[in-house]
């Protein structure tokens, strides 16, 4: 745990966390920093928000959006790890620790994607945001309330993460609901014309996605313009939009909350389900899949790997066939894609384990190999048999050489 009691010497609860870089954006009203655990050093997020009024809305809102992201448990909802709430300089201080992530728009600043690659990626993280919300609205009957892309948060594998649960409400509106008493948070562009003039009959009468599917085509116009939505109006640009995906978008932000379309629908979308999606799902569920289905999918996956962004094929497929191969989940003919992705040493170095080094199916001739494009002499890093001969020597520490050098 991050929070820990200091009995020793009397004191409350203490971060134990090195808090690094403050990112330049952040959901509502937190701020979000990186860190690192004092323990292991090991990669974390923290989102911190402070009020002098330990009572004030936008704290206890907070608290309902830490309580909330304790109990959610899915693969697109970013993943919980300690909190803590503290007294520090006269302000009540609550923070939050999470997975190691960072702002959607600034991963995409970075990654400066373009045209197919672009699209493919964009298509994905938009998938996992729809499932996201799906699964709120459908499977645990609940509203998010402000859906954006500053509600999108993302791992160091370029996976998209939901997050920002401070309103979330039931769909039934019972008791003390945060959506209600601070929809203040909600900045006008973002809301439903229910939600603006604050009919919670309304809200409740709807269907439980009919907020949220706004939401979502805000969010879609966020990601697919590049830009943050600073009036209602920019929702009529429609040019920004894939052809593919207009129609669910058009449906989404429907005035009339009962035909708006349900995120679960959306999640069918064939634009949304492309050839990224069918790699990373099946590499991630290749323990269920038969040995015919696991070499007619590995003789494809050379030919589908130029159509997939360099970068999630370096940080996400990568790490991805390393795990398979090293399990034994992955046949033979799964070492060809690994190489291909991994044209430079370093990069193999990053992500390969030894035991992937020592265990690959016998024969491998790298020399036999039309993908083996790190040529010799190639220093093995550690003990380990050496991926690039031929007679398969074992290499013995850093000053050895392949024997093809």
């Amino acid at each position: 745990m991050f929070a820990k009691l200091s009995a020793l010497v009397g004191g409350g609860p203490a971060l134990n966390v090195n808090i690094g870089h403050q990112y330049d954006t952040a959901w509502g009203c937190w701020t979000h920093h990186s860190c690192t655990s004092k323990d292991d050093g090991s990669a974390s997020s923290v989102f911190k928000i402070a009020a002098a009024d330990p009572n004030d809305v936008k704290l206890v809102a907070a608290r309902n959006g830490v309580k909330r992201l304790k109990m959610l448990r899915h693969p697109n909802v970013l993943a919980f790890k300690d909190s803590l709430e503290v007294q520090e300089k006269g302000q009540t201080v609550l923070y939050l620790i999470t997975e190691a992530v960072r702002p959607l728009a600034t991963v995409l600043q970075e990654l400066d994607l373009s045209g197919q690659h672009r699209d493919e990626y964009l298509a994905t993280g938009m998938l996992h945001m729809t499932n996201a919300v799906s699964f709120i609205n459908n499977s645990c009957n609940m509203i998010h309330g402000n859906l954006c892309m500053a509600a999108v948060v993302v791992t160091d594998s370029l996976d998209w993460k939901l997050h920002g649960f401070d309103l979330l409400s039931e769909h039934a509106l019972t008791g003390d609901f945060a959506l209600k008493h601070a929809s203040w948070m909600v900045a006008s562009q973002y809301k439903p014309a229910e939600l603006a003039k604050c009919e919670w009959e309304a809200v409740q009468q709807g269907p439980s996605w009919a907020v949220d599917s706004w939401g979502l085509g805000c969010m879609m116009q966020e990601v697919f313009s590049g830009q943050p939505l600073s009036a209602v109006e920019q929702l009529r640009r429609t040019d920004v939009i894939p052809p593919a995906l207009l129609a669910d978008y058009q449906k989404l932000l429907s005035s009339q909350t009962g035909r708006r379309l349900n995120p679960s629908k959306v999640a069918e979308s064939r634009f949304l389900n492309n050839k990224l999606v069918e790699v990373v799902g099946f590499i991630e569920n290749i323990s269920l899949k038969d040995s015919a289905e696991k070499d007619s999918f590995f003789k494809k996956l050379p030919a589908m790997i130029p159509a997939i962004p360099e970068p999630v094929a370096v940080r996400k497929l990568l790490p991805l066939l390393s795990s398979s191969l090293e399990f034994g989940g992955a046949p033979a003919s799964a070492v060809s894609s690994l190489m291909l992705i991994g044209r430079c040493a370093s990069c193999l170095l990053s992500v390969l384990p030894l035991p992937v080094l020592a265990v690959l199916p016998l024969p491998f001739d790298c020399t036999a190999s039309a993908v083996c494009l790190l040529p010799p002499p190639f220093v093995c890093a550690a003990p380990a048999v050496c991926l690039y001969c031929p007679c398969r020597l074992s290499c013995f520490g850093a000053a050895s050489r392949c024997c093809l050098a």
